[in-house]
């Protein structure tokens, strides 16, 4: 999966509150983090069942709703950068 635990900050700090940059970064990591929750409970329930297609279909879009997560996450980071002046640390 694309994220991993780590001891970096799971945070790049407050949003601005006048800057509507953030809230759309902001608003489409947390569409981004709730499509691959949706997408894990997903998966995780077909292994109730036989159907070794379908748990391979849900299994394939569960990894797409982490990468998504993932690059979601990042534009959350890189857009942090341009109020702080300077870049955070990386997020994988």
């Amino acid at each position: 999966m694309p994220e991993a635990k780590s001891s970096k900050p799971t945070s790049p700090g407050k949003r601005s509150p006048n800057c509507l940059e953030c809230d759309l970064v902001w608003k489409e990591y947390a569409l981004a983090t709730r499509n691959h929750l949706d997408a894990i409970l997903a998966k995780e329930g077909s292994k109730q069942t036989d159907d070794i297609e379908k748990m391979k279909i849900l299994e394939d879009a569960a990894f797409e709703a982490a990468r998504r997560r993932a690059l979601a996450r990042k534009a959350v980071w890189d857009h942090a950068a341009t109020h702080a002046g300077d870049i955070p640390e990386a997020q994988e």
